[in-house]
């Protein structure tokens, strides 16, 4: 393990069900193998994974990306006001499991997309918070 048991500065966000997983995706990730400590079955394009946040409607690795990435598709929502208020409810979330060794930008902010990305200055890895559009708005937890 690389240290990211807890990347927190908190006590409340150590006990969050999505700091551990988060912090296994980060591992992963730095492995530098497309994933392949939790990747399961060929899917093609996305593989099955052996790692889910709490709730996820799907989650899977595409390690055939460059760069390789790990998703969870956590929310599903009718309403555009009701998908922003829970894409700033993971943002809290990621933040506080992420800790203070993290920093966030809003890269993007649009009708269609609002993307949030987290970055160390120490690592080329990120975790990536992003409302999209379609037929509903959907919210997905990236981790590169």
């Amino acid at each position: 393990m690389l240290g990211l048991a807890c990347m927190c500065g908190s006590a409340a966000a150590k006990d969050d069900p999505y700091c551990a997983p988060l912090a296994r995706a980060l591992e992963a990730a730095r492995a530098g193998d497309g994933f392949a400590g939790i990747t399961g079955a060929d899917a093609g394009l996305y593989h099955d994974t052996t790692l889910a946040l709490p709730g996820a409607k799907l989650c899977a690795t595409s390690p055939r990306e460059q760069p390789a990435a790990w998703r969870c598709h956590m929310e599903t929502n009718e309403r555009y006001t009701l998908a922003l208020e829970v894409h700033a409810e993971f943002l809290r979330r990621v933040e506080a499991c992420l800790g203070p060794a993290w920093s966030g930008e809003r890269l993007q902010d649009k009708g269609y997309l609002r993307l949030d990305v987290y970055l160390r200055s120490d690592d080329t890895t990120r975790v990536q918070v992003l409302t999209t559009t379609g037929p509903k708005y959907r919210l997905f937890v990236v981790v590169r």
